[in-house]
């Protein structure tokens, strides 16, 4: 008789999208996550939905059903993994009917805020309406949970003796942990795809949304499994907490399951913010290891750059290489720190040098020389130069040197050299500053390639 009823009767669903917030935290196993998360339960709600429930049967001669104390648990633990999964495949993989021997038939529903709303959802589908109106069922548990502001309901009928339970009207909150199949998770994402910026020794996060199909779940972070692509530029802990280490651009990897949420972090040094002009060209110059800081903390943007930084850096782009021979320049010391980054610009052509047959590393490099250099560069590394760009538009045009305007020209029409001054001038002879040089190379990476 039991297995007849069984068969029978009809287990069907509704559903609204839904969103909550919840705690995710990794299984053991391979297959599987653990969600674990506070809910709350109203009791008020359970019983005035009991109440609508008799008196729909009323309407049609069948007796009140009676609430079991077996079935509101089991309807209790069933509200909450509908929160999450809204199905009445549990999120397990078992079937609803799994989590009591008692339950004979089930009606869930999302989203609907109080009980006379999911009431009426409920009278106004056939299957539902048959599970509330059937003679056969004679108990019953009802759940209602709110996790982060969103309400899912449950109803488990039964057909055996009731186990009475005293009625009540409190709400109350309650821990639980659901086990989730992996393969029903369909996705994480960031709740937005901005980067998560930093200074050096800054700490931040960012929120991650959980896909069900049915909606998104805010993550609390703490319980995914974290990594940083560069711990070099920053770390993260298992709570999802970032810190910037070191100024540059890296990706931080939240994992649940077999899915993976990636978000870009860009440390930057306590000097360059991220309104000032040149703020990207200093983040790439320094994921890059082009240009360093003058500190951990800071770059020193508005220092001016020296002859001897500039060809140091270009001989790093080129990954440091070693020269054979001895270089020309008579002021270019064996123990200096750019000895083999001149050397290498020499015999590359890269750099000539003054006519008195010297190189002036420790000068400040000027707008032109830069350009020139840059040019020279791009010439070694067999790039297209052949651009050039009508240098007549700037008004302080005549003070290019005669030997420069071939690469101020190539520079301004690749893009590699902006002018100042909304485009009016481009100085010549003005001193390069570190955030000048940051640009211009980025530009240069950019815009002519490594």
């Amino acid at each position: 008789m039991l297995k007849s009823i069984r068969n029978s009767i009809l287990i069907l669903f509704i559903f609204l999208l839904s969103f909550g917030t919840v705690f995710v935290k990794a299984s053991e196993t391979n297959d599987s996550s653990k969600i674990f998360f506070v809910a709350t339960h109203n009791y008020d709600y359970i019983y005035k939905l009991l109440d609508l429930v008799n008196e729909e049967r009323a309407k049609v001669g069948a007796n009140p059903l009676v609430m079991d104390e077996d079935l509101l648990n089991a309807a209790l633990q069933r509200s909450a993994e509908i929160s999450l999964y809204g199905n009445h495949i549990r999120p397990d993989g078992s079937m609803c009917n799994t989590v009591s021997d008692k339950l004979f038939g089930e009606n869930i529903a999302k989203g609907q805020i109080t009980p006379e709303r999911v009431m009426k959802s409920w009278m106004g589908s056939p299957g539902h309406r048959s599970n509330i109106l059937n003679k056969d069922f004679t108990t019953i548990g009802i759940g209602h949970i709110i996790v982060s502001g969103k309400t899912s309901w449950v109803q488990c009928f039964g057909i055996e003796e009731p186990k009475e339970v005293v009625r009540r009207s409190d709400t109350i909150e309650k821990y639980y942990t659901i086990e989730i199949l992996n393969k029903y998770i369909i996705d994480i994402r960031f709740v937005n795809k901005a980067p998560i910026e930093l200074k050096v020794g800054g700490k931040g996060d960012k929120g991650l949304w959980y896909d069900m199909g049915i909606g998104y779940l805010i993550i609390d972070g703490k319980n995914a499994k974290w990594s940083s692509s560069n711990t070099n530029i920053a770390t993260v802990d298992q709570t999802g907490m970032v810190t910037g280490v070191s100024c540059g651009e890296t990706t931080i990897n939240a994992t649940i399951g077999d899915k993976t949420a990636s978000i870009r972090v860009i440390v930057s040094y306590d000097d360059v913010n991220e309104d000032d002009w040149y703020y990207n060209s200093v983040i790439y110059c320094a994921t890059n290891k082009i240009i360093y800081g003058t500190s951990n903390t800071t770059f020193s943007p508005n220092k001016n750059l020296t002859r001897g930084n500039l060809v140091t850096l270009l001989w790093r782009m080129e990954g440091s290489p070693k020269i054979s021979g001895e270089q020309k320049f008579s002021d270019v010391k064996q123990d200096a720190y750019y000895y083999e980054a001149i050397k290498w610009a020499e015999k590359n052509k890269v750099v000539n040098g003054y006519d008195d047959g010297k190189f002036r590393p420790n000068n400040n490099i000027t707008r032109e020389q830069l350009a020139t250099i840059l040019k020279n560069y791009a010439d070694y590394n067999k790039k297209d130069t052949s651009k050039r760009a009508d240098l007549n538009k700037f008004i302080d045009n005549k003070g290019i040197s005669s030997y420069a305007k071939d690469g101020v020209s190539w520079a301004v029409a690749t893009k590699v050299m902006s002018g100042k001054e909304n485009g009016t001038r481009v100085d010549p002879s003005g001193n390069a500053s570190r955030a000048e040089a940051a640009a211009m190379i980025a530009n240069y990476c950019n815009y002519i390639g490594k």
